[in-house]
């Protein structure tokens, strides 16, 4: 029997000058971004520490989240009942029912043209025609 020589490849060597091309505006600023990090961290430990939560306008001071005056019935929180989610609107199922039925070609062949013309599903019309219908007729 014969050996099977299997030969690799060879790889191009990596770089060692890195990226000949030129950074996107991405790499530039996160590049001075990392650098900035870098420059923080390190002055961090010279007693120039920085908080992590700066306040930075009025609004969030806590002297500002205490009212001063009593809110109105407008802008006091809604009771227990009106903060409740609604009820779930009906499945379609619950409120409508399938029917099969026979239409003449020449109603048949309308009903498709008004569904192309005006884009109103076949039952939809059908639903407006009955209930137009049913309005007028007084049983």
């Amino acid at each position: 029997m014969s050996e099977r020589r299997v030969i690799k490849a060879k790889r191009p060597e990596p770089s060692t000058t890195g990226n000949d091309r030129e950074k996107t505006e991405n790499e530039k600023r996160f590049a001075a971004h990392v650098q900035r990090m870098k420059s923080e961290r390190e002055n961090k430990g010279n007693g120039s520490e920085l908080t992590p939560n700066l306040v930075r306008n009025e609004a969030e001071t806590t002297s500002n989240l205490i009212p001063s005056q009593p809110k109105t019935p407008d802008e006091l929180p809604l009771n227990a009942e009106q903060m409740l989610p609604s009820k779930r609107r009906p499945r379609f199922e619950e409120v409508h029912d399938r029917v099969t039925t026979y239409l003449s070609k020449e109603n048949h062949q309308k009903i498709k043209k008004l569904k192309e013309e005006y884009g109103i599903p076949v039952s939809e019309t059908i639903n407006q025609a009955l209930q137009e219908y049913f309005q007028r007729k007084s049983w």
